[in-house]
């Protein structure tokens, strides 16, 4: 019952928090046109501990939901920590990204640290 919850809070959470625009995930493996994808995107973004003491310098993460992952390839969305692979490339806003890591934020929900790409 929980799990419904949680589903539909990171549903209304990417739709009212998403990057606008255009957004491409290319899979390395991929079709070379990519695929259109919706993320929450933050720049600089800052990891921080229960204490509010800072874990990190600030870094561009992007969160995109599990389930989309799961309708472009289901094979990845079954190996959550190489649902977006390092090989990949994400652009997001006409800025191309690569992805550092990825792992399972909540329920439904991607969370992808960023490098730019040169």
């Amino acid at each position: 019952m929980s799990a419904r919850h949680f589903h539909r809070m990171n549903r209304i959470a990417m739709k009212l928090l998403h990057e606008p625009g255009a957004h491409r995930w290319f899979r390395h493996d991929g079709p070379p046109t990519g695929h259109a994808i919706t993320v929450i995107f933050n720049p600089a973004h800052i990891l921080t501990d229960t204490n509010g003491v800072e874990m990190s310098a600030p870094a561009p993460f992007a969160w995109i939901r599990l389930s989309d992952v799961r309708a472009i390839d289901p094979e990845r969305a079954d190996h959550i920590d190489r649902a977006i692979d390092i090989k990949d490339r994400l652009e997001i806003a006409g800025d191309r990204w690569r992805p550092e890591s990825c792992r399972l934020h909540s329920h439904d929900l991607l969370e992808i640290e960023l490098i730019p790409e040169r």
